[in-house]
């Protein structure tokens, strides 16, 4: 059974008492119980955009939360929606509430969307999804089957990627991105600051663990770029920029396509800390398993650290690699260059 976004948050994001047939008999037999859907799209242009909105607010405002307790529910995209760079939509998941859910993109085209995009001090994750997170590593959040053609960010923002900003205990897979804006990152310049990190990414910001990414595409992105907002980095603050991500930790990632990404650039300067840049990712953990990863006709690499950093890192897959990895068929074809710029570099 299914209902459509619009009309389900007029009933305030109830579908019923559906009780009585989630469960019934036929010749005695008790059936197995019914999915239920979320649907959003297959109206006029404008009405998928609102439907998206809501999907959106409703989540971030808790109210959506709720339907995925039974494991039954699945949020369904069933038709394109161009945005046309109109009005920011605020990240799925943006602030305290990750989503942790099922989304399935039907194989359809989210087209020319702009991200409402803020600061982590704010408790904003930018992306699509702003957070996503399962409950434990039976009970995954997953999202698949979509495509998304044309992403802007509206606003600035510290740290995050395109599609998601922080995963874990999530499975993402038949995800394809094309068309990409700048993705540029500031770091705010808190001179107060004492440590912690910042981190950007093609496709996810940070994968903790339990996060798994296959058969994902990146195509034609402009540029990623993680620089100060002012003269000077934050103080003592570690940064992380990645062409698909920035940091990740105990993932894994499988049939991996990037092609045409214009750059992925860090430029700090008096931090205290590290900075490490990477054609693939910025600093990989321990206990990642990487499997059959193209990267094609990737720009410039390059971790730019200027006075008192500690160490700087640029390569064509990492910047820096921590721990016990994995890796089997990896490619690296045509790119322009990866270097830092720091008495200590690293990378590979």
């Amino acid at each position: 059974m299914q209902r459509d976004m619009t009309s389900f948050a007029n009933d305030k994001y109830q579908f019923g008492d559906f009780g009585t047939i989630l469960k019934s008999s036929c010749n005695g037999k008790e059936s197995q119980n019914f999915y239920k859907a979320i649907t959003i799209g297959g109206w006029e242009n404008d009405k998928n955009i609102q439907a998206w909105i809501l999907f959106s607010n409703g989540w971030n405002k808790d109210e959506l939360n709720g339907i995925f307790k039974d494991d039954l529910t699945t949020v369904r995209l069933v038709s394109n929606i161009d945005f046309g760079y109109k009005n920011a939509v605020d990240p799925v998941g943006a602030s305290k509430y990750a989503f942790s859910g099922i989304f399935d993109g039907g194989n359809y085209t989210l087209k020319n969307i702009l991200i409402n995009a803020q600061n982590t001090d704010k408790g904003w994750n930018t992306g699509i999804f702003g957070k996503v997170e399962g409950k434990d590593g039976n009970n995954k959040a997953k999202i698949y089957n979509l495509n998304v053609d044309g992403l802007k960010f509206s606003g600035k923002t510290n740290s995050g990627e395109a599609f998601v900003g922080q995963s874990s205990n999530a499975d993402f897979s038949n995800i394809h991105l094309k068309n990409i804006g700048d993705l540029i990152f500031f770091d705010p310049n808190s001179k107060n600051g004492t440590g912690g990190f910042l981190y950007g990414g093609g496709f996810v910001g940070y994968a903790k663990s339990g996060s798994s990414f296959n058969r994902i595409s990146l195509d034609n992105f402009s540029k990623i770029a993680l620089q100060p907002e002012g003269k000077f980095s934050s103080a003592y603050i570690d940064i992380y920029l990645g062409g698909f991500a920035g940091y990740l930790e105990g993932s894994n990632f499988s049939n991996i396509l990037l092609n045409n990404i214009g750059g992925v650039t860090i430029l700090g300067s008096e931090t205290g800390g590290n900075i490490f840049a990477g054609g693939f990712v910025g600093y990989a953990g321990d206990k990642s398993y990487f499997s059959q990863i193209d990267l094609k006709n990737i720009g410039s690499v390059q971790a730019d650290g200027k006075t008192f950093v500690k160490h700087a890192g640029a390569g064509g897959f990492a910047g820096a690699i921590n721990g016990t990895n994995s890796f089997e068929k990896i490619s690296l074809i045509n790119f322009w260059r990866y270097y830092c710029e720091k008495r200590i570099c690293l990378g590979c």
